[in-house]
């Protein structure tokens, strides 16, 4: 049994299809922050948080990285199958 091969623009959607989904997964589109008053003489404590779309933790640096795979992925498989077609 043998398994149909891709065609290169098949790869290339699939790969646009990945960045959107890293995209939705990853990109920091929500930041909250928050403060806590300290005892008397203490420090404030602040913080914040970014989330994506569907809410799952994230920052700055994870979504390029997440970014930089699929694409890097996508340019791998891609020439690999024009090798291959030659």
């Amino acid at each position: 049994m043998s398994v149909p091969h891709r065609s290169r623009a098949e790869t290339v959607w699939l790969g646009v299809l990945a960045g959107v989904l890293a995209t939705v997964l990853f990109a920091p589109i929500i930041t909250m922050g928050w403060r806590a008053d300290a005892a008397e003489g203490g420090e404030p404590y602040c913080g914040s948080i970014q989330t994506s779309l569907v809410g799952v933790e994230t920052n700055v640096w994870l979504w390029p990285v997440a970014m930089m795979i699929v694409i890097i992925a996508t340019a791998f498989v891609a020439r690999r199958q024009r090798a291959e077609s030659l």
